[in-house]
C-alpha cells in the first residue's frame, strides 16, 4: 500500500470521503520533492488526466491542512504545500532554475529559537510559528 493510499484510509477513518481527486491530490503531494502551488497542482493532475476547478483545488488543499496531512508556505510570494515526512525545516528556491529544496538544521533551528527568545524578551512578541525561505543558487547552478 502506498503512503498516499495510507493517508486516504485515515482520512476516510475520520469520516472524510474517498473520492478521486483527494487520491490524486495525495499521490502527487507525496511524489514530489518540492511544495507545489495549485497551479503546479492543476498541471501535475492534468498529465493524469483529471482536470478538476481551482476551487476544488483550494477546498481539497485546505482539508489537508486542516487535518494536518500537509503543510504549506510561502515561496516568491505564491502559497505552496507539501507533505513534510521530515518534520518542521525550511526551504532553498534556486534564482536560476526555480527548484526548491529542503533545509534541516538543528543548528538553524536553535539559532532561530535564540531570535524568537530575544523577540519576545526586547519586543514583547509571543512567535507563535516561523517559516524561513532562502534564496540563491543551488550546486548545479553555482558551478
Amino acid at each position: 500500500m502506498t503512503l498516499a493510499e495510507t493517508t486516504l484510509n485515515n482520512l476516510v477513518k475520520k469520516g472524510l470521503r474517498r473520492t478521486r481527486l483527494r487520491r490524486a491530490v495525495l499521490e502527487v503531494l507525496f511524489e514530489s520533492r518540492s511544495p507545489l502551488s495549485v497551479t503546479e497542482m492543476k498541471c501535475a493532475l492534468s498529465k493524469q488526466g483529471i482536470r478538476p476547478n481551482k476551487t476544488s483545488l483550494y477546498r481539497e488543499m485546505e482539508i489537508l491542512l486542516r487535518t494536518s496531512v500537509a503543510e504549506e508556505t510561502t515561496i516568491s510570494g505564491t502559497r505552496k504545500i507539501y507533505i513534510s515526512e521530515s518534520g518542521h525545516h525550511h526551504h532553498f528556491v534556486c534564482t536560476a532554475c526555480k527548484e526548491t529544496l529542503c533545509v534541516s538544521s538543528p543548528e538553524l533551528e536553535s539559532r532561530l529559537a535564540q531570535v524568537q527568545q530575544i523577540l519576545q524578551k526586547k519586543e514583547g512578541l509571543t512567535v507563535l510559528e516561523h517559516d524561513l525561505t532562502f534564496y540563491g543558487l543551488c550546486t548545479s547552478c553555482n558551478s
